[in-house]
């Protein structure tokens, strides 16, 4: 997966990911959903132009693997990824 900010430039270096769509327009679109309820969401995109959503971004592990935790308590909305997951920016 290569970080290539489609909607917002990141600087955290680990991301927790929700969603993964093959079309800009949904990832965009529930980029916007989970802006609206609070989070502080992004689109990254990977070399074959999948897109990945991101909730929230975070600079440890510990603190992104904490928000994957407890997700439930932290995004009101359903998410479409059955076991959201931690990615590891290897650039920023």
């Amino acid at each position: 997966l290569r970080q290539r900010s489609v909607w917002e430039s990141t600087r955290f270096r680990y991301s927790v990911v929700v969603g993964a769509m093959r079309q800009m327009f949904n990832a965009k679109a529930f980029c916007t959903r989970l802006r609206q309820n609070g989070a502080k969401a992004y689109v990254i995109q990977n070399g074959a132009k999948d897109y990945f959503v991101v909730a929230e971004g975070f600079d440890t592990f510990a603190e992104a693997a904490d928000y994957v935790n407890h997700i439930d308590k932290r995004l009101k909305i359903k998410i479409p990824l059955k076991e959201p997951f931690v990615y590891r920016t290897i650039r920023l």
